[in-house]
């Protein structure tokens, strides 16, 4: 009847739905919570939600009816078949209401008798004949002699055994036999009963609404004049005005786009600094993250909470002006005046997704950055994230993510700490990227290390680049920290098996000595967590900590470091991804996605084996002959990077190739894979050629860095060597190294740089646009397509061009020449 109510009523008085709609957002909070049962709770909400409350489609209603009448139906035949079971096996047992806290006195009589049992009694009483009615009296007496505060009053109700039963049988076929009497008669009165409670109700209380609730008149008056500004889009806020706001207004109440939780404090204490403080934030906050752009005041927003007029701030905001006012009944508006922009920069980057870009806000003390599928806030002075989740949900809460640095000068013991909060940085925005940028100096002003961290969003997920340019030798260690509601870690190191913690309260840290480069961190309540994935451009994570809040229950701290060697001018770039996802296997999905297309660095899909300071009449020696040769001075050698130890130290992250300006010329820097062979002797011998071939281990796992030697050529011609370093040579081509040489090398890798792809994808068809800005011919320009998703795809490319395929077990690689300033259109068409 309640539903059916509902719907007439909403159905006829349009004006009072947005008020029951905003009230029914419980059944999304309560299906939500239900969630983790995995029984479907959220879908039927959701359900109920948009097609009953929302949308009140009558097909809904319908079904909804026929649910119920089936659940009745469930809970009659229930019902008779454990009353016939009780019945069976408990004939002398008396139903007693399990209720706690009844007082054990005569005014609980009532209630431990049974109350339908006394009801019943009553009108049984007079039907019973003397001597039942002899028992009933005796009985009630003995109990009455019990005295009203003995605490024995509930042993001695159960003497009304004898009799009660048996009044309320009779009470009940009393009232019966009157009803089937005048069944007839009654049949008019309980249709109109009906109809009055589905009809009268909410006739009545709309027409309370409108007289009282729904505003006075100089409120009615000045909305109805707002209703005629802006766009029905816009949001306003109003202390106590919420309904007014939708029907008379024609705007969206501010409240009503929260959802319940941090979202909705968050929005309750901002409005609180808009409307009662000097904090002009909270006025680009509320635009940025709700749409608020106007601001309603009347006498009954006094009414509500500790506030008065004279507390009232927002009158002297520069940010608002005042559009509408009544000042003998206080009644006012103020608009948002000033909507700030942000200047954009061009951001030039060789992998560009053509996809709609991000929205980028100035949210006062934040950058709001918004996608169809998350929504980030960064701090506007440091990089600091403090808001990721949806548009009406922080998954933070909260909490937040950062970095800090140690670094630790070579030669010295005292270890530097720099931290987001003592550093200043420089901004720069493009129209998916938000770029930090700094100086590290140390306290007698010399410079340590360029520091830039730079945020590039996309569709489903963002990423994090954190750049060192280092000015010293010396260690650096990064760490994350982040602080959420938190009860499962899960971590893995690449394919390995992964692991799984879960978080308790604990004023103890929980410190662990192990690498990964995937991070899950899991909310149970909301059944979300925030997956973190980094690649192999820098070492891995290799410790992390976690310690769960005993003052804030629910959150915990999580914490996690990599660690690097620095030497001065070597850039060293760690990329990591975030985002949003239901268990550790959606969010691997997520990230994998977009590892669909890359450029790859080396030209015609090679594996290159760098060989330094070997002419070509040695390599012919060693019948090497298609090694490539390019004179030039192109590049220069980086640090050397000593083998792997256990497969920890020194593994991934060290052995990339790097673009770098040096004394204003760009040049590549090339790493070196240790040992250098001018230390080799017959004693070193064994352990030397061991070490090589470990780096070629390394480097075959990672196609994208390069493997550099330094030999020497009397050692390679030297009867004591000369045939490790056959064997040594053959081991790396058998497993698909390409002997070349670093000028060959390093002219592609600069070319590369001026070469952009465009990447548009659709469910059958992936387009990519590559764009040659050099003036050269880039020859064997090369793409890294993922094989999951293009196993089976048919490649051509307009114009036509001679196209090379190489597969491999987990990428295919296509390559082409590119001719000077050529634009070139790929097609990846799908077979499946």
């Amino acid at each position: 009847m309640s539903m059916t109510s509902y719907y007439i009523a909403t159905f006829i008085f349009n004006e009072i739905r947005p008020q029951y709609i905003q009230k029914t957002k419980m059944i999304l909070k309560i299906g939500n919570l239900l969630s983790k049962f995995n029984l479907g709770f959220l879908d039927i909400s959701k359900i109920l939600y948009e097609n009953v409350f929302k949308d009140t489609q009558l097909i809904y209603f319908i079904f909804l009816f026929g649910f119920l009448y089936l659940a009745a139906m469930v809970s009659a035949t229930l019902g008779k078949i454990i009353y016939n079971f009780l019945h069976k096996h408990h004939k002398n047992l008396i139903l007693v209401p399990l209720i706690g806290k009844i007082p054990k006195t005569l005014a609980g009589a009532p209630i431990w008798v049974g109350i339908p049992q006394t009801l019943f009694s009553i009108f049984g009483l007079h039907k019973v004949n003397v001597e039942g009615k002899v028992v009933f009296l005796t009985t009630f007496f003995i109990v009455l002699m019990s005295g009203s505060d003995s605490a024995d009053i509930t042993r001695k109700i159960y003497y009304l055994i004898i009799i009660i039963p048996i009044l309320s049988a009779l009470g009940f076929y009393t009232i019966f036999e009157q009803i089937q009497k005048r069944k007839e008669k009654l049949l008019f009165p309980f249709v109109l009963l009906t109809f009055t409670a589905l009809l009268i109700m909410p006739v009545t209380l709309n027409v309370y609404f409108a007289s009282k609730i729904s505003g006075e008149l100089y409120e009615k008056h000045g909305l109805l004049w707002l209703s005629n500004q802006g766009n029905p889009s816009d949001a306003a806020a109003g202390i106590g005005m919420r309904h007014l706001i939708s029907v008379y207004g024609k705007k969206i109440p501010g409240v009503s786009t929260v959802s319940v939780g941090s979202e909705l404090r968050n929005y309750f204490t901002l409005r609180k600094l808009a409307y009662f403080t000097d904090d002009q934030y909270s006025i680009f906050d509320l635009l940025a993250s709700y749409n608020i752009k106007y601001y309603l005041i009347s006498k009954r927003s006094f009414k509500v909470g500790i506030f008065n007029y004279q507390m009232l701030e927002i009158e002297n905001k520069s940010l608002v002006d005042k559009i509408y006012s009544n000042n003998k009944n206080r009644f006012r508006i103020y608009m948002v005046n000033h909507i700030p922009k942000i200047e954009f920069v061009n951001d030039k980057r060789n992998v560009e997704y053509v996809t709609n870009p991000p929205i980028i806000l100035d949210s006062g003390k934040f950058y709001l950055i918004r996608t169809k599928n998350y929504q980030v806030k960064i701090d506007k002075k440091m990089p600091v994230v403090e808001y990721f989740g949806t548009r009406n949900k922080n998954y933070l809460k909260n909490g937040y993510i950062f970095d800090y640095i140690t670094w630790k000068e070579v030669g010295t013991k005292e270890k530097k700490v720099f931290g987001p909060r003592k550093m200043q940085f420089n901004i720069s925005i493009s129209k998916d990227s938000i770029k930090y940028s700094t100086k590290i100096f140390d306290e007698n002003l010399s410079l340590i290390f360029d520091l830039y961290v730079k945020y590039i969003f996309m569709s489903d997920t963002f990423k994090q680049q954190i750049t060192v340019i280092p000015h010293k030798y010396g260690r650096c260690r990064i760490y994350t920290k982040v602080w959420k509601p938190l009860d499962l870690i899960v971590t893995q190191l690449e394919d390995k098996e992964y692991e799984e913690r879960e978080v308790f309260p604990s004023e103890d840290s929980i410190n662990k000595h192990l690498k990964f480069n995937k991070i899950y961190l899991q909310e149970n309540s909301t059944g979300m967590g925030i997956f973190i994935y980094q690649d192999h451009s820098f070492p891995y994570p290799n410790y992390m900590s976690y310690k769960g809040s005993i003052k804030y229950p629910g959150y915990a701290v999580f914490v996690f470091r990599t660690t690097i060697w620095t030497y001065p001018g070597y850039p060293n770039q760690m990329d990591r991804y975030f985002t949003l996802a239901r268990n550790f296997s959606e969010g691997k999905d997520k990230i994998w996605s977009l590892a669909d297309i890359s450029i790859y660095p080396f030209p015609e899909a090679i594996k290159p084996m760098i060989l330094l300071n070997l002419n070509k009449n040695i390599l012919k020696e060693f019948r090497i002959t298609n090694f490539y040769y390019k004179a030039g001075d192109s590049y220069i050698l980086g640090p050397v990077v000593e083998p792997s130890f256990r497969n920890i130290l020194n593994y991934e992250g060290y052995r990339k190739i790097r673009f770098a300006s040096v004394n204003n010329s760009e040049k590549v820097i090339f790493p070196v894979c240790g040992p250098y062979s001018e230390k080799l002797t017959s004693s070193l011998k064994e352990k030397y050629f061991s070490e090589w071939i470990s780096q070629i281990n390394v480097l075959k796992r990672y196609d994208t860095d390069a493997c550099v030697f330094d030999w020497r050529e009397e050692q390679l011609l030297s009867e004591d060597y000369r045939s490790d370093f056959e064997s040594l040579i053959n081991y790396s081509l058998n497993r698909g190294f390409t002997i070349t040489n670093p000028e060959y090398i390093s002219q592609h890798y600069k070319q590369l740089q001026n070469v952009t792809i465009y990447i548009k994808n659709s469910d059958q068809m992936t387009t990519i646009k590559v764009v040659n800005n050099n003036n050269q011919v880039v020859k064997g320009f090369t793409l890294k397509i993922l094989n999951k998703k293009y196993r089976h795809a048919d490649i051509y490319a307009i114009p036509n061009k001679k196209i090379v395929v190489k597969n491999f077990q987990y990428f295919k690689y296509v390559y082409f020449d590119l001719n000077p300033r050529e634009t070139v259109f790929v097609f990846l068409k799908s077979n499946t």
